[in-house]
């Protein structure tokens, strides 16, 4: 049974839980600004704020303006009095640049700069001026400030408007809130080490330093819907409001009912509040409805056939579609509010681009992100990769998607009202949208129904032809990657030179000669090409080096087929093995079977696979300086890539069903819709920040990431027709070429990073391998080396196989000598006449 609705969206509107269960805040504690301490001078050069680092400054239009000549450009305040107690540091900034501000204190007991005394904060490098507020919680008499922001060199900043305040983090903050059907209670902690005298509503209370105390507002039982106002108030601090609404499942709704299969809608005929059931079962609630201007409108439900509609101050249209989809459709003159919240204990929910939850996870958690950006509750709509919501309960499968320009809030648990339940909200003049409910399944299911209901994008155009494509890559190569001693992975001088095989590869792909290089090295790019070997006459050498590398990686492997994890980037998961950890070292296994047919390598990748079967999310691929825990597109193409060659050597269906289940998984991260000029198509690498804090990755592209997936989907489009794998493929590739330097010092290469606001890239220039290679796949031409069986041996080598007549045919390149491995053992050696015939000794 599947059902899906289109709906209007909501907004603060709450559903009620049932169970008495608290429900912990994820809001951050709030900052605050008090009285002016120090009005900083910023007209006058090295008048209490100075340039440090790499930076210059200068003094345009009354504020301070930075040239950034490298890394660590800083900005030093000086002059301000020695003060002690509860501060925050206000200020404006304007910034064309990247990176990661930062908040250094010193103070009378410890006067220096040092990593455990300082705050992160966000920064927009948009070149559009931004304000912050940041706390300082210093405990001793403050006497020295430094702000590092983060820039390439060559860029600008600009700050104003600086002032130190009285004030800093609110020394209130509601830790939980919890919904009972008769009550509401609230717990307050106060922070501070003072006792507060608060207001709540009628009542006075004395909050002890450091305690927490539980405040509770009665509320009415007979009620379907009602909104709750939380107002906490001490003298001389901002007061903290809550609004809520509480819907109490138990209380029958004079309604109008659509019915589909075993699906009930119930919608109140006042217009409240909607309820869907799977039989007797309540599965999702829509309450408030929704709301104009903070409050339920003025309209009436009628019935008009299969739609009912509603008419007021607002209008909106509800029926199931000839699809069975529940579709809604609204109108309101200001801004309106949609609140749908669905039941039971969640399974696994995914916001693409910002979330993907596990059994039991919470939304806007630390566990990816330890700074205040960790609070994705209301996402900027250029975070958002496409415009759905999909989760999985114990209970049902539940997804949904709204029309672009809506903006969207997700809570799971619903720690905007204190329930339990798993609350979204849109927003929106003119909201659509269609959902759909169904009996649980693996959310990939959701992933693609809402993928082909929404549609994919049409490819961008590709900015250059392939010639003059292969003459852009080409130049890399020949240019700032190389110097006497090889090639460098980036452009950048840290990174050394060396004849690595992936990038001879493509060099000789391009045309170039390799015949004289002095040796190889494996690797150089982010997908391998291992051609060079075999066209150099070092295919021995590339056994070698495999079968030891495979042996090392048996060697990790436990019995069990799992591969554990004991670095500094296990902290906060929640064991120490991950899908993304596992499937990168079960890959390296499996191509090693499918390249020469080992038989105990076959069986230790398939046994790996074996215990993979038990993860359901990407992650943990990318621990060099990302948490284990962390969503990932990288695990899913591994993923992928290591299930389909499984399918290739055992003809088993669960393999290939499983890759088709990780390439879903793979596609939250890529952007399906955009606004931006190299946007659609564009690839988030993670939904988290490296080493917790900086960067943070959501809405900040890495497409050398998306490449290694549609990579690897583009070998599933070949196998399986069911959704259009090599359309996301080619257009990933598109985006990445879109990135790519067409002159100057970094020509041909790809950004590490891309700047969605900015339309430029930033970090290291990358080598162009990984766009080439998967350039290929996407395209259907031969990838990087080619396997065969025929004849009950396991050929491998540089060129495509074919068979004619019953012979081994290759397709090689007249006048290039090459070798074949055969069954990981004889090497052959081959004078190529471009359909050589292939004789078995």
């Amino acid at each position: 049974m599947r059902i899906a609705c289109a709906l209007l969206l909501l907004s603060f509107g709450v559903v009620a839980a049932s169970a008495e269960n608290a429900v912990q805040q994820s809001f951050p504690r709030s900052v605050y600004k008090g009285e002016v301490v120090h009005r900083f001078i910023t007209d006058k050069p090295d008048a209490g704020v100075t340039a440090a680092g790499t930076a210059r400054a200068e003094v345009a239009n009354g504020h301070l303006k930075l040239h950034v000549t490298g890394s660590d450009p800083q900005i030093i305040f000086s002059g301000f009095p020695i003060v002690k107690g509860s501060l925050c540091l206000s200020f404006r900034t304007r910034l064309a640049g990247g990176g990661m501000g930062v908040l250094y204190w010193g103070d009378k007991t410890t006067p220096g700069f040092s990593a455990d005394r300082q705050v992160e904060f966000l920064t927009e490098y948009d070149n559009a001026w931004h304000d912050h507020i940041i706390a300082i919680p210093s405990r001793s008499e403050l006497t020295n400030l430094r702000i590092d922001l983060g820039s390439e060199r060559g860029g600008t900043i600009e700050i104003a408007d600086i002032a130190l305040h009285r004030g800093g983090l609110h020394p209130l903050e509601v830790t939980t809130i919890t919904q009972h059907i008769e009550s509401v209670t609230a717990t307050v902690h106060n922070h501070s080490s003072k006792a507060i005298a608060i207001r709540f509503g009628e009542r006075e209370v004395n909050l002890a330093a450091n305690s927490a105390s539980e405040l509770r507002k009665p509320m009415t039982a007979d009620t379907a819907i009602q909104a709750v106002d939380f107002r906490i108030e001490a003298r001389g601090l901002p007061t903290i409001r809550r609004q809520l609404w509480v819907h109490n499942p138990t209380v029958k709704i004079d309604a109008l009912a659509l019915e589909r299969g075993d699906l009930r809608l119930e919608v109140a005929r006042d217009g409240s509040l909607a309820r869907i059931y799977t039989g007797a079962r309540l599965q999702v609630v829509i309450a408030p409805l929704a709301l104009v201007n903070g409050q339920l409108p003025r309209w009436a439900a009628q019935r008009d056939g299969k739609t009912i509609r509603l008419s007021g101050d607002a209008s909106a249209a509800i029926r199931f579609e000839d699809d069975g989809v529940l579709s809604i459709k609204s109108d309101a003159i200001a801004e309106m509010e949609v609140v749908v919240r669905a039941l039971g204990d969640m399974e696994q929910a995914i916001f693409p681009g910002l979330e993907y939850l596990g059994k039991g996870e919470r939304s806007s958690s630390r566990l990816d992100i330890a700074t205040d950006q960790h609070f994705r509750f209301m996402p900027a709509i250029k975070d958002i990769t496409w415009p759905a919501l999909m989760m999985v309960t114990d209970r049902q499968s539940f997804s949904m998607r709204w029309n672009d320009g809506v903006r969207p809030t997700f809570a799971s648990p619903n720690f905007v009202d204190g329930a339990t339940d798993h609350r979204v909200t849109l927003r929106g003049k003119a909201i659509q949208a269609r959902f759909r409910i169904s009996e649980p399944a693996p959310i990939s299911e959701s992933v693609l129904w809402v993928v082909r209901d929404m549609g994919l994008p049409p490819l961008p155009k590709r900015p250059r032809n392939e010639a003059q494509q292969a003459a852009l890559c080409r130049q890399a190569f020949d240019g700032p990657l190389r110097n006497k001693d090889g090639w460098g992975h980036c452009v950048e001088h840290n990174y050394p030179r060396r004849w690595y095989a992936d990038h001879a590869s493509s060099v000789w792909a391009l045309g170039g000669d390799i015949s004289g290089l002095p040796g190889l090295v494996p690797g150089g790019g982010h997908i391998r090409d291992d051609r060079s070997f075999f066209l150099t006459g070092r295919a021995q050498a590339w056994l070698q080096q495999q079968r030891a590398g495979a042996r090392r990686v048996l060697k990790d492997m436990q019995a069990d087929g799992a591969f554990r994890y004991s670095g500094e980037f296990r902290k906060g998961h929640f064991e120490d093995t991950a899908s993304g950890h596992c499937g990168r070292q079960a890959l390296e296994l499996l191509r090693f079977a499918e390249r020469t047919g080992d038989a105990e390598m076959r069986t230790a990748g398939l046994k790996a696979l074996d215990f993979i079967n038990r993860f359901r999310t990407p992650r943990g691929a990318q621990t060099w300086e990302l948490s284990l825990h962390t969503p990932d597109i990288m695990a899913a193409a591994h993923l992928v890539e290591a299930h389909l060659i499984a399918y290739d050597l055992t003809s088993n269906k669960r393999y290939l069903a499983a890759a088709r289940n990780w390439a879903a998984s793979g596609l939250p991260f890529v952007y399906l819709r955009g606004s931006k000029p190299v946007q659609t198509y564009a690839t988030i690498p993670v939904f988290g920040a490296s080493h917790w804090v900086a960067p943070n990755w959501i809405g900040k592209p890495v497409q050398w990431n998306g490449l290694v997936y549609a990579h690897a989907i583009a070998r599933l489009a070949k196998i399986d027709n069911s959704f259009p794998w090599q359309q996301v493929s080619k257009g990933i590739v598109i985006a990445a070429e879109q990135m790519q330097e067409t002159d100057g010092p970094r020509v041909g290469c790809l950004p590490d990073y891309w700047f969605l606001d900015r339309g430029r890239g930033g970090g290291p220039a990358i080598n162009p391998t990984v766009i080439m290679n998967a350039a290929d796949r996407a395209w259907s031409r031969p990838s990087g080396l080619q396997t065969v069986r025929h004849a009950g041996r396991r050929l491998t080598g540089p060129f495509p196989f074919g068979v004619k007549n019953g012979d081994l045919h290759v397709i090689s390149r007249p006048g290039t000598n090459y070798q074949i491995v055969m069954d990981g053992k004889q090497i052959m050696s081959v004078a190529g006449t471009g359909d050589d015939v292939i004789k078995f000794p």
